[in-house]
């Protein structure tokens, strides 16, 4: 109890006085520990309660309660609960009264508080009790914060937690959380606070009582300022502009420049304590150096440790002193772009700063779809349709508005499908722009780039830049592209489409939805002109009606007819996925041309729809005046236009208009009722072309781009002619720090047995001791069935069994693993490569070679294109996405790790060497599946 009153002792006079003011006169923390999560099959089995009265804890309630069952021991290791504490406690109904009497009137807070709630309703007890939930007040004045659970929140706060999981020591943490929320509330503008207010009004926001508390502590002061203009990230974005430094203060770029700083004795040998010099590194730099001095382009893989982010950045620094354009560097991950604009670039300008380098301008520039456009927050806040659930996250989005300097989506904490689904509403991405340039955090960051020197982008907005004419991010004539294996993927990506025929009946009941609005709104506003437009409109407003009644059930009877023919076994993918290649052959069958038919039907409704919608915006045009909320419908009716002419154009070009350079196929989902039309480009060899040969010169790297020691396939993949071609192998001893160890009696995966002994093998793993495993998989089926078969295992043995699902984090199970003592974390495709486990991972299970489905539409095309399939193709797509995911093991100079690979065809089939040869040279062991576990043993825990 100390600790929270040493907590109200750290406040400031001022603080604690209005803290004094705004809380109850007495107020009861609240938690429970039971034997899971659901009140109705779990039981209580730890309760307790702590009295807070002015500036005191003053009283504690706690309890064991005999559940009458055997508790997992799971639950006992974490709550260190003990079945012997439980078996002669008192049962709930023992202690009931003393509790509600400990209870009394008081004001009850809790984390997450609606579970605590839950499970003492499941047990008679209602509390109808004014309640505080801290997990809901941190979720929405906290947006930044990395996590919301009890410990997130504590870490965030600086808090510590002796004794987690036990009901008295969490409630203790729970009320100093709590008073440093309230420390957060009292430190916000009045005018946030004033909107925030309104907010909760909308909703049944439990600490409502508060805000009009602190309100009242400020009597006089002004809140009738427009918001938008009270804004700290809107009135600190035009300082972020700033005019070009003295670059010709830089060194100029040459080799003995490089050396100066990267050489053992170099500048960041002096100012990096933790820099080690690496042969591979100065000559990567050398390289490039020598590529961008004489404009000539270059292609290098630098393995794992290099330091190749170090290699790039230095002489595209060191060439902003000639060069009156920014450098664009390129990667494939946002996650790598943060790193560089986070953590290596001011790094590196802090270094040089030494050696009285002069620091140069850098930014990040990011898609629309990254950014919020302010006026539609606004629009939004003020909008009359608000349900109670919209009113937390857009106080949080309010609140983090007046904290962002960039307004990027990275900057906030949006986890839930709920809010992300509120991003996409709130971005800059969709067409309906609202012109309020002055405060547009999208205009603002690309006249930022447009006044850098060096602008770190992702490829996803390189190659849409690249379709848009150059429309996102500044002229260059030096273009680096880290990560330059995944360029083919996301060229493929943005080249084609997927579109789902259900959005088509979705986009015209939004469309009618819109219509009915705009109806309202009119009638509300007093805009003499455009009510009369409308008025003469009714007759078009009811055209439309009547097509969007005969579209949409059309639309649906197509969308199940072709489920329905794509229903059998041959075109089956999983348990509830069937894919269909269309090829030419295809489109001459009956079925095909029937389907023609209907697909005609359907768009010559489309086609009198967009007449109609046409006459309507051509008679609306000449208003420039319309309250905001009129014009806000407005443009949406525009985008969903241009949304639904985007589905027309690419269902017509799928189903009638195919093209030659195209891939065509249909994906049916069968328990979700959808079936969706992708079209994927068969070659990308021109667009990235173009791309690559529109500047001086192109630097492409990245760890794992050869197969087989040479370039051959990534320079087929993008058509690449006259690079210079750089091998620069790691600096890491993998001989003596990395094993690789097949099971040469491990079935192969088409085997019956294989997938019981692939989990069998992984749960064997866990059993070394200090063993954190990280299982990489080809097949998302296989992963949950492992998963599921190890789930009461992982419970029984205190392990964290972390699996990668469609809407978990890949940065939060990262964040959990390295976390963790005993993690197993399971992951498909994205833990293959872009993850940095640091020197945390130790095992590392590769549940079979990464083949690509044989039955994937685009990779049949593909392999059409060459003589040898598998050996030019296929082969080396497997090989390089094996040295992604061998290339999470060793991350440091001084890791240590082994590989298991349970796919035995690594060595009994012709292939099988072209894996090992591929990656460094490390210790190898195959041997019987009973001698692997002392094996691996004697190589974590007891060599040298």
């Amino acid at each position: 109890m100390s600790e929270t009153n040493q907590l109200l002792q750290n406040l400031s006079t001022k603080d604690k006085r209005n803290i004094t003011k705004i809380l109850p006169n007495s107020w009861v923390t609240l938690d429970i520990e039971s034997t899971g999560l659901s009140p109705k099959t779990d039981k209580i089995i730890e309760i307790g309660a702590v009295t807070f009265t002015g500036n005191e804890l003053v009283d504690q309630f706690s309890s064991y309660i005999n559940p009458h069952r055997k508790i997992d021991p799971f639950i006992s290791r974490l709550t260190g609960i003990k079945q012997t504490n439980l078996d002669n406690a008192p049962d709930f109904s023992a202690i009931k009264q003393s509790f509600m009497d400990f209870i009394g009137t008081n004001t009850v807070i809790g984390h997450n508080i609606h579970f605590d709630l839950s499970f003492l309703n499941q047990n008679g007890l209602i509390l109808s009790n004014p309640s505080i939930d801290t997990l809901k007040l941190a979720e929405t004045i906290l947006p930044n914060c990395m996590g919301y659970s009890l410990s997130k929140i504590a870490e965030y706060f600086e808090l510590t937690n002796d004794n987690p999981h036990r009901s008295i020591s969490d409630c203790i943490l729970t009320t100093q959380v709590f008073l440093s929320l309230m420390t957060k509330l009292l430190g916000l503008d009045p005018i946030i606070l004033t909107e925030i207010k309104r907010l909760s009004e909308h909703g049944s926001w439990d600490s409502k009582f508060l805000i009009d508390k602190i309100l009242n502590l400020y009597p006089d002061a002004e809140t009738s300022k427009t918001l938008l203009t009270n804004l700290s990230a809107v009135e600190s974005i035009n300082p972020k502009i700033k005019p070009p430094l003295h670059k010709n203060l830089l060194p100029a770029l040459t080799r003995d420049s490089i050396t100066s700083i990267l050489s053992k004795n170099g500048v960041l040998s002096e100012s990096f304590p933790e820099f080690e010099f690496r042969k591979q590194q100065i000559e990567m730099a050398f390289e490039i150096t020598d590529s961008i001095k004489s404009q000539k382009n270059i292609i290098i893989e630098a393995g794992t440790g290099i330091g190749k982010s170090l290699a790039y950045l230095i002489p595209a620094f060191l060439s902003a002193k000639s060069n009156n354009k920014p450098i664009i560097i390129s990667t494939n991950t946002i996650n790598l772009q943060e790193q560089l604009i986070q953590k290596d670039i001011p790094q590196l300008v802090k270094a040089l700063s030494t050696s009285n380098i002069p620091a140069i301008s850098y930014t990040a520039l990011k898609g629309k779809s990254n950014y919020i456009c302010t006026q539609k927050f606004f629009n939004e806040l003020n909008s009359d349709d608000l349900r109670p659930e919209d009113t937390y996250i857009l106080s949080k989005i309010f609140i983090w508005l007046t904290q962002t300097q960039n307004g990027e989506r990275s900057n906030i904490n949006l986890r839930k499908k709920f809010d992300l689904e509120w991003w996409k509403k709130l971005s800059a991405e969709s067409s309906d722009c609202l012109q309020n340039h002055n405060n547009c955090f999208l205009k603002i960051s690309r006249e930022i780039a447009l006044l850098s020197d060096i602008v770190i982008v992702n490829h996803a907005l390189l190659i849409s830049d690249l379709n848009n004419k150059g429309n996102s991010i500044p002229n260059y004539n030096f273009l680096i592209i880290d990560e330059a294996q995944n360029l083919e993927n996301e060229a493929t990506r943005q080249l084609g489409f997927n579109v789902r025929l259900n959005d088509l009946s979705i986009l015209l009941e939004f469309l009618i939805s819109d219509l009915a609005k705009l109806h309202n709104e009119t009638n509300k506003h007093n805009h003499e002109n455009f009510s009369s437009i409308i008025a003469k409109n009714n007759l078009i407003f009811n055209k439309i009606k009547e097509l969007v009644s005969k579209i949409i059930p059309q639309s649906n009877l197509l969308n199940q007819q072709l489920i329905e023919m794509l229903k059998i076994p041959d075109y089956k993918t999983s348990e509830t996925t069937y894919i269909l290649r269309i090829s030419e052959e295809t489109r001459v069958t009956s079925t095909w041309e029937k389907l023609h038919s209907e697909w005609l039907n359907i768009y010559n409704y489309l086609s009198q729809l967009h007449e109609y919608l046409r006459t309507f915006e051509l008679s609306i045009q000449k208003f420039s005046d319309l309250p905001t909320p009129l014009q806000q419908i407005v443009n949406q009716l525009s985008d969903r236009c241009n949304n639904l002419e985007e589905i027309e154009h690419s269902i017509t070009n799928f189903i009638g208009n195919s093209e030659d350079n195209y891939v065509y196929w249909l994906e049916a989902h069968v328990n979700l009722n959808e079936i969706n039309f992708k079209r994927a480009p068969l070659k990308i060899t021109e667009h990235i072309n173009d791309l690559l040969l529109q500047n001086n010169t192109t630097i492409l790297t990245g760890a794992t781009l050869s197969t087989n020691e040479n370039f051959n396939h990534i320079k087929t993949q993008l058509g690449l002619n006259d690079f210079k071609e750089v091998f620069l192998g790691s600096p890491f001893n993998y001989k003596k720090n990395a094993l690789i160890i097949v099971p040469n009696d491990m079935p192969e995966p088409k085997e019956d047995n294989y997938q019981e002994i692939l989990a069998k093998m992984i749960s064997d793993a866990t059993k070394i001791n200090n063993a954190k495993i990280m299982g990489l998989f080809t097949s998302y089926s296989s992963l949950l069935k492992t998963a599921h078969t190890l789930q009461s295992f992982a419970k029984e043995n205190d392990i964290n069994l972390l699996v990668q699902k469609p809407l978990t984090s890949p940065y939060d199970l990262v964040q959990q693993f390295v976390q963790s003592t005993k993690p197993l974390l399971l992951g498909t495709s994205s833990f293959w490569e872009g993850i940095d486990l640091n020197d945390d991972l130790n095992i590392l299970i590769f549940a079979r070679l990464p083949f690509q489905p044989p039955n994937d539409p685009l990779f049949q095309a593909r392999s059409e294109l060459y003589d040898n399939p598998f050996k030019e193709y296929g082969l080396p797509q497997a090989i390089i996405k094996f040295r992604q995911g061998f290339g999470r093991l060793i991350r440091k100079q001084n890791s240590k790790g082994i590989a298991i690979i349970l796919d035995k065809r690594i060595l009994t089939r012709s292939y099988g060497k072209e894996f090992i040869k591929s990656i460094p040279k490390t210790s190898f062991s195959n041997q019987p599946i009973s001698n692997i576990h002392n094996r691996m043993d004697d190589w974590l825990n007891n060599s040298t």
